[in-house]
């Protein structure tokens, strides 16, 4: 990019000769001539509207002219203005345009702040400032944007240029946070920051990492569009409404570790080259990720459904042991759904010790490598109808309250259900298993549906308990078949073929 034209202000010769002699009569600006130049655009109009304030403010005080000379000077040789300079320069001139050097406003308390088609040459630093609104929609900054400790009532940065950091950690905002197509050319950083409002990031390009740990967002978080070139963290953050993060490409990993939000975690359509990190993270309603793609996606000790969170603290952990919250949960949690539709992991999908009110909806979804549900607990149904796994499928120590689906779902490695407990129907109809299918020590309560199912391996249903009926119609098994201590409670319908 090129470097922006100096403020027309630098090129006035005539103020500095009233820096002597500051009276409006000598300063030689014709009006009109300012605002035909702005209406042609040969005149930045930030820059136009700057010099009308001067000439407007000169005819009240003349020494402003004076007071503006020395103060552009000092900020141009890299010098901190004072409080009252600063406050003159921004708040009544509205002076925009720092483009040869950075400007510094650092421990300042102002009215409102408008930076709004600025240009600052260098670092803009403002941290630990007051203000009420602090607008700087597309402001190009040719450095770093230091505002760690900043506080306002609303932030506006729609379309900001950052050609080097963003800083924003422990920033407190009344209102909204506003960054949407922000482009900042190094990291953004949003560590311990308080936002009372929303935190809009739609469609910003970060070429570093995008980093809001332990952030407090009482309203929405949207990251919608968002393009991440390395990592994009948002580790113990908490978000009071939903997380949006629909069409988000993330070069490096999406990491969510403990993570609290209390409405829907929406990230459909989003692409993740390394591992998306859900790892403890609780969802107050629904959890979306249809057709997501991603390296590896880990959802360890992720809760899915705030009144599991609300009824678990009622009781406490001393009658945890004794109380069963996930069978208490109401028809109103039922929509509380972990949805990985069409979603596509390039490596391994985890969802070990995860708990979900509602349903677990894994319909299409394609792994190259493993799918792990150990010790997960399941609201309603658990739904792998059509899914395509390249490594086993691993269900061991699991709890489904309602039926357990993989319907024509296809398995290039083991299928294994050991210690599975089942409220409903098991349904594996249509389904392939190009390696081993294992049903030990599994209880079903409903029925177990093994209709044209095909195991290339063995087959074992040790001291497995159906309550309904086995359907084992044009099942076709390759290998040797196991069926010790098994129990069938109602009709049992088998006609499957054998290799044997």
């Amino acid at each position: 990019m090129d470097k922006p034209n100096k403020s027309p202000i630098e090129g006035v010769k005539e103020l500095f000769e009233l820096v002597t002699d500051p009276r409006p009569e000598n300063l030689k600006l014709d009006r009109k001539a300012i605002i035909e130049r702005m209406e042609s655009g040969e005149l930045k109009h930030v820059d136009g509207q700057f010099i009308l304030n001067l000439l407007k403010y000169a005819e009240i005080d003349p020494d402003v002219v004076r007071r503006t000379v020395i103060t552009r000077r000092k900020i141009n040789e890299g010098l901190k203005p004072s409080q009252e300079e600063a406050r003159e320069f921004i708040e009544v001139l509205n002076c925009r345009t720092y483009p040869m050097s950075g400007l510094d406003i650092s421990g300042y308390t102002f009215g409102n702040v408008d930076l709004c088609d600025g240009v600052i040459g260098g670092d803009f630093a403002c941290q630990n400032v007051s203000a009420g609104e602090f607008m700087a929609t597309d402001l190009e900054v040719e450095g770093d944007n230091l505002q760690r400790g900043l506080k306002a009532t609303e932030v506006l940065q729609h379309g900001m240029k950052v050609r080097g950091n963003n800083d924003q950690a422990f920033m407190k905002v009344q209102g909204d946070n506003v960054q949407g197509m922000m482009e900042v050319e190094g990291d953004n950083m949003q560590t311990g920051m308080y936002i009372k409002g929303c935190n809009d990031q739609s469609n910003a390009k970060i070429k570093g990492h995008n980093d809001q740990r332990s952030v407090r967002i009482a309203g929405h978080n949207n990251q919608s569009g968002m393009i991440v070139c390395k990592n994009n963290m948002q580790t113990e953050m908490e978000v009071g409404s939903n997380n949006y993060q629909e069409d988000m490409l993330v070069s490096g990993n999406n990491i969510q570790s403990n993570m609290a939000v209390e409405g829907d975690n929406h990230q459909p359509y989003m692409r993740i080259t390394k591992t998306n990190h859900q790892d403890g993270v609780k969802v107050g309603r629904g959890n979306h990720q249809k057709s997501i793609r991603v390296g590896n996606n880990n959802q360890e000790d992720m809760i899915v459904g705030s009144a599991y969170l609300e009824l678990k603290k009622r009781y406490g952990d001393y009658y945890y042991e004794d109380v069963d919250v996930m069978d208490m949960l109401d028809e109103t949690q039922y929509d509380c759904e972990n949805i990985q539709r069409g979603m596509v992991v390039e490596g391994d999908n985890k969802q070990s010790r995860m708990k979900i009110a509602g349903n677990n909806n894994q319909i299409e979804l394609e792994i190259s490598n493993h799918n792990t549900q150990k010790n997960m607990d399941v609201g309603r149904g658990n739904f792998q109808n059509g899914a395509i796994i390249g490594g086993e499928n691993d269900q061991r120590c699991m709890k489904v309250r309602k039926s357990n689906n993989q319907i024509r779902a296809t398995i290039q490695g083991d299928n294994l259900q050991d210690h599975l407990d089942i409220q409903d129907d098991n349904d594996q109809c249509g389904m392939c298993v190009l390696g081993d299918s294992d049903q030990n020590d599994v209880m079903i309560h409903g029925n177990n549906n093994q209709r044209g199912m095909k195991i290339d391996g063995y087959s074992s249903q040790e001291d497995l308990t159906v309550e309904g009926v086995n359907h084992q119609e044009e099942m076709a098994v390759k290998g040797k078949s196991n069926k010790t201590g098994m129990a069938i409670l109602n009709h049992r319908k088998r006609r499957y073929k054998s290799a044997e």
